[in-house]
């Protein structure tokens, strides 16, 4: 075999598993939410690579029923369209853009980014010549598509793009010839810019955005569809190892508890590239000279899907024996006389909670009267005492931290300057405001009370904090207005030496107003007044200091 057949197929297997992973991965979104909309979840790019495959019919039939069993639907979604279409028509009439060829060109501007982002997909896929006839019919009037591929070599105009792809695929012709496969290396010295095309047509094939075409004679040539991964080679080595290990130390290679779920998942993807023909002659006599089981023995050699139901219905059959003789279908739990029935039993109530048990199977097992909620072992001995809540137990650690402040300097008005945290200054404030509002529980109300907890502080006369702030804003409010009615403005400098606080206060307005935290009425009552939101620089010292006399020579 050649190096670049080995180098094809080790590509062809990296794409199977990449391909088998993120199944899995969305067959346990699906059983998880019970719906297959996946919104911004990473597996949403890979599930529009499938469609777009599927609209330039590159995804195999076997695939696809994969992918409807799990209710993906590969039907367009016409209703989204027609209100983005919509959309365009009014965005048009809106900004009068000409029915010129500048329309060709033409992106909605903002707020509608969303929308230039949809007319730019369909730009895209009108220059792949996938774009549904209907669709272009709807488009084609409003001038906003340009020409397609299709239509300039009906004028015998071919596109630039065209004569740069005949190029590089010229030049991946030649370096085939040369070496014998056509896996470019990344930064090739000779040409770089052969280098970037490969990885190019690489990244459109994944996203689905190939010409059908371009990829049926790179495919021909041998084309190299993912670049050589020497990690992926390391990787299987590793699990190589880790289940020799495992092999030598327990004598076989069952059980996902023992052997961990990753280590389980490699051998049966092992079991299942060979089933399919794509595991390379020298992994398998590898696998072989450790005695791999490439079969479960359960199965007695047949085929998984025909193995799998004849196990059900044996033990299927076993269950109805054991009804006869006991009179009902509870298996206990590790049976000694029958250990492997007692599993499957668990097993069958789990697939059904799980939502994975098929309906036929289901109601064959409530026939013969299935119970899937045995009456579980009695318990002996009163219940175990229940865990306090969560939040119960924080209460009780700040509480003991107050008492301990309290104990050292003889009031809880906790504050920066007695050096108490943050966190304990924000709970006493937290009580109370609960005990305002009514909802302190009475039992924490005592335990406060018998610590001499003050439920106001001084100078508070029973306001709420939010009271007591807009109180201090309004009393710098009217100090502004003094200013003002003093000096005939409002241009007051955090540097002022008389002034100073003001300055600052009037300093941090204009910065909330710039990050848009300001109140809009605290913003109408300085308007009022006059505020300048943005003072010259310099000015406001230089009007609200005294000028500065010059000292005369002696």
């Amino acid at each position: 075999m050649s190096s670049s057949a080995i180098t094809r197929h080790e590509n062809e297997l990296a794409a199977y598993a990449e391909w088998e992973w993120n199944y899995a991965q969305l067959a346990a979104f699906v059983r998880q939410r019970r719906h297959c909309n996946l919104g911004e979840h990473p597996l949403g790019e890979w599930l529009r690579r499938q469609q777009n495959a599927v609209v330039a019919g590159r995804l195999s039939e076997e695939r696809q029923q994969r992918l409807a069993v799990l209710g993906i639907s590969f039907e367009p979604q016409d209703g989204a369209w027609d209100a983005m279409f919509r959309r365009l028509r009014q965005c048009l009439k809106r900004q009068q853009v000409p029915l010129k060829k500048s329309r060709e060109q033409w992106l909605p501007e903002a707020p509608d980014e969303d929308l230039a982002a949809w007319l730019g997909e369909q730009r895209q896929i009108h220059s792949q010549g996938l774009l549904r006839a209907d669709r272009l019919r709807r488009l084609q009037p409003l001038k906003v598509l340009g020409n397609s591929r299709k239509y300039q070599e009906k004028e015998n105009k071919p596109l630039k793009s065209d004569v740069s792809w005949e190029a590089r695929y010229s030049e991946l012709c030649d370096f085939s010839g040369q070496f014998g496969h056509c896996d470019v290396p990344k930064a090739y010295a000779p040409n770089p810019p052969l280098s970037n095309w490969v990885s190019m047509q690489r990244e459109k094939q994944k996203r689905g955005k190939l010409d059908r075409s371009r990829y049926e004679r790179l495919d021909a040539l041998g084309f190299a569809w993912f670049a050589k991964n020497r990690r992926s080679g390391r990787c299987w080595d590793q699990r190589f190892a880790e289940l020799r290990a495992f092999k030598q130390k327990h004598g076989h290679i069952r059980g996902v508890k023992e052997m961990g779920k990753q280590l389980f998942s490699w051998r049966n993807t092992q079991r299942g590239l060979r089933r399919e023909g794509k595991l390379s002659a020298e992994r398998i006599a590898r696998l072989d000279a450790i005695g791999f089981e490439w079969a479960d023995p359960r199965l007695q050699g047949l085929d998984p899907k025909i193995g799998w139901e004849r196990r059900w219905e044996f033990f299927f059959d076993q269950l109805k024996d054991f009804k006869k003789q006991h009179g009902h279908t509870r298996v206990p739990a590790g049976w000694r006389e029958n250990k492997k029935l007692a599993t499957w039993v668990m097993e069958q109530r789990k697939a059904r909670r799980r939502g994975i048990l098929p309906a036929k199977r289901q109601k064959r097992l409530e026939q013969i009267g299935f119970d899937w909620k045995p009456p579980g072992r009695k318990r002996v001995g009163p219940p175990p005492p229940k865990p306090e809540p969560r939040y119960t137990t924080l209460w009780n650690r700040l509480f003991a931290e107050l008492q301990a402040f309290h104990k050292k300097h003889g009031h809880t008005r906790v504050s920066p300057r007695d050096g108490a945290p943050r966190h304990l200054i924000a709970w006493r404030f937290t009580q109370q405001d609960k005990y305002r509002k009514g909802k302190l529980s009475a039992e924490r109300i005592a335990k406060l009370n018998a610590m001499g907890f003050e439920w106001e502080s001084p100078g508070r006369d029973g306001r709420t904090r939010w009271e007591m702030w807009q109180g201090g804003w309004d009393a710098m409010h009217e100090k502004l207005a003094r200013f003002r009615r003093a000096h005939g403005h409002c241009r007051i400098s955090s540097q002022d030496p008389v002034n100073s606080v003001l300055g600052r206060w009037a300093a941090k307005q204009r910065a909330a107003k710039r990050r848009g935290a300001l109140n809009p009425k605290r913003v109408a009552r300085l308007n009022a007044l006059g505020f300048e939101w943005n003072p010259p620089v310099g000015l406001t010292l230089q009007k609200t200091l005294p000028p500065v006399q010059k000292r005369r020579k002696s």
